[in-house]
């Protein structure tokens, strides 16, 4: 047999209290729900703004582009700032040509794992790769002296603009920096 609804009459003083208070709160939920996705949605139509037109500024680097890979010889690009022995500081970057490789050990290598199978081949494009360890001189031009705290103003083609926050504990965990490479 269904159950049937008590009659509002025969409700508790406690619930007829509660159904009381809840009421002004429902009429406040529809503001709450306007508020909250008007908080969350993007401006106009909840698209990224497309870029400005033009490109960042161009540094001149001799031979740093190559159209093709036949084109490509090594370069330095010379950093800003000056080191803190007084030297220039600089990347000094080579060519590394593409090709094909079979990457993986064959079935018949010993001491092979079966996490280097299965062999397959590999295509890997024309790219520059620095000819030494980066040094901690270097790596803290980067790290902390591009501070741009409101010094330069942020150019319109910047999608973003950061740069990595202070170490939690020194990277050298004590073992040095003066002409070390970094994270070594």
């Amino acid at each position: 047999m269904p159950r049937r609804a008590s009659p509002p009459s025969s409700r508790s003083a406690g619930q007829a209290s509660a159904a009381a208070e809840a009421v002004p709160m429902m009429k406040g939920l529809p503001i709450l729900i306007m508020l909250l996705v008007a908080a969350v949605q993007e401006p106009g139509d909840g698209r990224y703004p497309e870029m400005p037109s033009g490109r960042p500024p161009a540094i001149d680097v001799p031979n740093a582009v190559a159209a093709a890979e036949s084109d490509m010889r090594p370069y330095r690009e010379r950093i800003a700032r000056v080191s803190t022995g007084g030297g220039e500081l600089h990347l000094d970057m080579a060519p590394v040509p593409g090709g094909d490789f079979l990457m993986g050990s064959p079935e018949s290598e010993p001491g092979r794992s079966e996490l280097e199978s299965p062999r397959r081949r590999v295509r890997i494009a024309p790219f520059w790769m620095a000819t030494h360890e980066t040094t901690w001189d270097l790596y803290r031009v980067f790290m902390f002296d591009t501070d741009r705290g409101g010094e330069e103003p942020a150019a319109a083609w910047a999608d973003a603009v950061s740069r990595p926050t202070p170490p939690y504990r020194p990277l050298d965990f004590g073992m040095g920096v003066e002409g070390f490479p970094a994270l070594s």
